[in-house]
């Protein structure tokens, strides 16, 4: 009986450190009706979604603290993707995104983090920098001196 109760708490501690080392994925992104309505009422031209980029030793990049646990992006390499997507996503159900567009859109994130300590209210800050280029065609012109 006693070996019975050392290998389940044995057993039990092995799995906590196990759940507690292991980092947990972002749900989904979920696309606001509410901004994809102002998009659509903005009466905006097609868009291109370029790169985006974390800033160098940006908080919460790669991942964010969430008691104990470590939640990262579920898409890409980190919330920067995670950033892109959300934008790709509104801008299609908007019927804004397309691939030749003239302008293109790409941010850097700056920060990202959540304050998950409360048990009914929690928030959360997100900063980014949005770079917005017009795509443009450059003409050479070849000169010839005689």
């Amino acid at each position: 009986m006693r070996t019975r109760n050392t290998l389940s708490l044995c057993l039990s501690v092995v799995f906590a450190l196990l759940v507690a080392g292991c980092a947990i994925k972002s749900p989904p992104y979920q696309a606001s009706i509410t901004n994809v309505e102002a998009l659509r009422k903005a009466e905006l031209q097609p868009l291109n979604v370029g790169s985006f980029t974390s800033q160098s030793g940006a908080t919460g990049a790669t991942s964010i603290g969430l008691r104990g646990a470590q939640m990262e992006s579920s898409v890409g390499a980190g919330f920067a993707d995670y950033l892109a997507v959300a934008l790709q996503q509104e801008l299609e159900l908007a019927r804004l995104l397309k691939a030749q567009a003239s302008t293109e859109l790409s941010g850097i994130l700056l920060k990202n983090d959540i304050s998950a300590g409360g048990i009914n209210t929690n928030s959360g800050e997100i900063e980014a920098r949005w770079r917005k280029r017009q795509r443009t065609t450059s003409l050479m012109r070849i000169a010839r001196a005689r």
